[in-house]
């Protein structure tokens, strides 16, 4: 329950902070009560993304410090870090285009319970 209400209020207040359209289909969570995500492994939050990124939204409601990668399984490139408990706005150095691979991994401990949602932005 908790994920969903912080998942309605990123997608309310993406609008506001990014000057953008925000569209639920570009929210992405996950639930790390019943997918671990840990230092050793990356854990994929989407396979394909369906719009073409330029800024994310990132909110870690875990107690660890989260990585976010981009690109194929194996080849994957971090983009940054978000601390545990906390939300991050960031305009990509790139475009990421539509089908690109997004993928979660833990810096200090396994994250085992809790919630990540990433927004995406054109």
């Amino acid at each position: 329950m908790r994920m969903n209400i912080l998942a309605a209020v990123v997608f309310l207040l993406l609008p506001v902070f990014a000057h953008a359209t925000a569209s639920s289909a570009n929210i992405l969570s996950i639930n790390t009560g019943s997918t671990n995500i840990t230092t050793s492994t990356w854990v994929q939050l989407s396979a394909s993304t369906p719009i073409t990124v330029s800024t994310i939204v990132i909110a870690n409601g875990t107690t660890s410090i989260m990585k976010v990668a981009f690109g194929a399984s194996g080849s994957e490139v971090a983009y940054v870090s978000v601390g545990g408990s906390s939300t991050l706005q960031i305009k990509l150095g790139k475009l990421y285009p539509a089908a690109t691979r997004i993928s979660l991994e833990t810096v200090d401990a396994t994250a085992s319970s809790g919630w990540v949602t990433v927004s995406l932005l054109q």
